[in-house]
């Protein structure tokens, strides 16, 4: 699992990753700023002792990431960017020419250039008029336009935006993503450019 930051609409999922430690047998890993690992230990601390004999609990292993330093699960290179979030710096991640950032008001430079070349970029959208802590749709849009990636999908969404009406102003290669909805990564793991 990776955390961009430890605000509730982000984390308190957690503790339903228990079915997949029983099928699993085995603790899920979690990869997150050190900040963000310290809320997450804070918030679930039932999690990382056991004093309930018998009762069960989410098994997460916390792991540290630096933001701008990538690292592997697996075969699969992940590389942390930098997000302003408001006043928070949070984190994003470019996964092959899969690019995915959330809850941004603004990208640094750095992570703007990593976010080229992209198959997919998901970012986030809140609603029409701006925002202190997210982009508005327009300014999405213009990310979007500066950076070019293929397709992009926008999250984070506010009721404001009507789903249809919205995709209808938006060109084809940008849309709203919805819930259940399935993008096939597999394929993006290796970049084009």
């Amino acid at each position: 699992v990776l955390l961009t930051h430890a605000h509730a609409d982000h984390i308190t999922g957690l503790d339903d990753l228990r079915p997949l430690n029983f099928a699993q047998r085995s603790s899920i890993p979690i990869y997150g700023t050190e900040h963000t690992l310290a809320l997450v230990r804070e918030r679930f601390g039932y999690a990382f002792h056991d004093m309930s004999a018998g009762s069960s609990r989410p098994l997460l292993q916390l792991v540290g990431i630096e933001a701008a330093t990538p690292f592997m699960i697996g075969h699969v290179q992940i590389q942390p960017l930098e997000v302003y979030h408001g006043t928070w710096t949070i984190s994003g991640f470019r996964v092959g020419s899969l690019g995915y950032v959330t809850d941004a008001s603004a990208l640094p430079a750095a992570s703007m250039a990593a976010l080229r070349g992209l198959d997919m970029l998901v970012l986030n959208a809140l609603r029409h008029s701006p925002h202190p802590t997210h982009f508005s749709l327009e300014e999405a849009v213009n990310v979007i336009a500066d950076l070019q990636p293929q397709r992009a999908l926008l999250v984070h969404m506010t009721h404001d935006l009507d789903h249809e009406a919205t995709n209808a102003t938006l060109p084809p290669h940008i849309q709203l993503a919805f819930d259940g909805q399935l993008v096939e990564v597999e394929d993006l793991l290796t970049s084009r450019k």
